[in-house]
């Protein structure tokens, strides 16, 4: 049997497959979950649906079992499938959020289409982002008004620190 791969999947950012191959001598099923790229530390947890009296295989990426006990415990079927479901827990430094992904657009100015003008101080942001959160800018940026032509937009009522915490 050649290996099988999953097709990608993306888990804090990063992307991931599973792959189902046979050992070399061909009696057991090896099942591992990879990171695309750089290897990383992960506890995973392996759990065959259908299996019983299979313990949950901890702390590994890979999974070893053999095809006879997997067929006498239930976990392939008649028609020679095999589920599987894993739960990765990852380092709290790997789980990026998507706030902190756009936070990082915001910070860098990557990719921005209009600038605010808060306090004398010049803030390179994203209209569909702050029109996303807000209605203000949403109506401000749907309608051909002078800010969303010029691409420019001045906040007086607010001093900068406060908008920056606003924007974040």
């Amino acid at each position: 049997m050649a290996a099988l791969h999953s097709p990608p999947f993306e888990i804090a950012g990063r992307e991931w497959r599973f792959e189902l191959r046979e050992s070399l001598n061909r009696d057991e099923l090896i099942m591992s979950l990879k990171p695309h790229g750089e290897p990383i530390l992960a506890l995973i947890d392996v759990e065959l649906q259908g299996a019983r009296d299979l313990p949950k295989q901890r702390g590994s990426a890979e999974c070893r079992a053999s095809k006879q006990q997997l067929r006498a415990i239930g976990a392939i079927d008649k028609t020679d499938s095999l589920t599987v479901r894993a739960t990765i827990a990852l380092p709290a430094a790997l789980c990026i959020s998507a706030r902190q992904r756009l936070g990082s657009f915001l910070s860098s100015g990557a990719f921005s289409d209009v600038i605010l003008s808060v306090a004398g101080t010049s803030i390179r942001a994203h209209k569909a982002i702050l029109a996303h959160h807000s209605p203000v800018f949403k109506a401000m940026f749907a309608y051909k008004m002078q800010e969303a032509l010029e691409s420019k937009v001045t906040i007086d009522d607010i001093d900068e620190p406060s908008f920056q915490q606003f924007l974040r």
